[in-house]
């Protein structure tokens, strides 16, 4: 009965997205509630601690996305309570979801459009004569179809996004830009090499940085610096050496532009959230290591 009553509620009305709203609302969740069971009990076990200690200290540690999501939606569907959609509002909308060119190209072929009427009735009055016309004509659809190439043009990271991305979310953020052009530049076999390099190198960055961890704490902390210089370094390399020049020779030409920064720092951030979900089992693993050398050194 409430599962009926909510999918009724304001925020179900989209009947194209009920799936993608029904997930979100009763899956996730409890997507969310079993990774902070998980870790509960891996925590419980690592650290030896009574289960009425360890568990609420890990919902307070690992449960606050949840909390954070569930208050988020409340709030959400409270306010779509008093919300009345306009045509207006689903029309915007639209717009927004399908990201639609010519909504971007209006204005420019609006007055395109407007100045080839201009010379039509020059035509009629017979200020111009016919040749002009053409002329004017194959001058004005020539301009239209270059901004409109202009605009289309495909969009690639160049080779200081890679390195910043690099330096922000490591090796693996580098890496999927790079992917990312492979992809776009219709080389396939490249593009899958670029994923396998980045899976590679970012289990081969976790494991120098699970091991780094573990000797720091007899080493001076400035010897972590060349560690983490050297996946810009790389990416630099990979990238100018396979892409650089095709991609600067497209971007002179104008037939592409570089890739927007905000969607390089969209990117990094994502990475660094994988890199801190992926740390966290490796960083129990090797508490749990040095826990078992310190009990076996007292015995």
């Amino acid at each position: 009965m409430l599962f009926v009553i909510m999918i009724n509620g304001p925020i179900f009305q989209d009947k194209s997205q009920i799936s993608l709203d029904i997930f979100m609302v009763f899956l996730f969740p409890f997507f969310l509630a079993l990774i902070t069971s998980v870790f509960s009990l891996i925590l419980t076990a690592i650290a030896r601690q009574k289960w009425w200690i360890s568990i609420p200290l890990s919902i307070l540690l690992l449960g606050l996305p949840l909390i954070a999501y569930t208050f988020t939606w409340l709030a959400s569907w409270i306010a779509r309570l008093f919300y009345i959609s306009t045509p207006e509002d689903e029309e915007r909308t639209k717009r927004f979801l399908s990201m639609s060119i010519v909504s971007k190209t209006e204005k420019p072929i609006s007055s395109e459009i407007e100045r080839m009427k201009k010379i039509k009735m020059l035509l009629d009055e017979g200020i111009v004569t016919q040749a002009e016309f053409d002329l004017q004509k194959e001058k004005v659809l020539s301009d239209i179809s270059k901004e409109i190439t202009i605009k289309n043009a495909p969009r690639y990271f160049s080779v200081w996004q890679a390195v910043i991305a690099a330096a922000l979310g490591g090796f693996l953020a580098g890496a999927i830009l790079v992917a990312i052009n492979f992809k776009r530049l219709d080389k396939k076999e490249q593009f899958r090499g670029g994923l396998i390099v980045g899976a590679a190198g970012f289990i081969i960055s976790m494991t120098i940085s699970a091991a780094t961890t573990m000797i720091v704490t007899s080493l001076p902390i400035w010897l972590i610096i060349p560690v983490t210089i050297v996946y810009p370094i790389l990416i630099y390399l990979w990238h100018n050496e396979t892409m650089k020049d095709e991609i600067n020779n497209l971007v002179a030409t104008k037939q592409a532009k570089n890739e927007s920064w905000w969607l390089v720092l969209g990117i990094s951030l994502v990475v660094i959230v994988i890199n801190y979900l992926a740390a966290i089992p490796a960083l129990i693993i090797i508490a749990y290591f040095q826990t078992a050398a310190i009990d076996q050194a007292r015995l």
